[in-house]
């Protein structure tokens, strides 16, 4: 990442209730970006962050996490 933090660069599909989830990453240190962008969006890489949240894995755990996204 920007601040030296490692990176992992991804899209998950969202469920109709919401749930996604983003696996095999490494141990350490993230900041979780959540976006909701077009595919245009996407494809140029712009858009803007709905939430974005600081997220820490250790010893390969499942982290769970509930996020509320403010309306738009």
């Amino acid at each position: 990442g920007a601040d030296g933090a490692p990176s992992v660069i991804g899209m998950s599909p969202i469920r109709g209730d919401g749930f996604f989830q983003v696996e095999n990453c490494p141990d350490g240190s993230y900041q979780l970006d959540i976006m909701y962008v077009n595919i245009g969006e996407a494809m140029a890489g712009t858009g803007r962050p709905r939430a974005s949240l600081p997220v820490t894995i250790q010893n390969g755990e499942t982290v769970e996490l509930n996020i509320s996204l403010p309306e738009s």
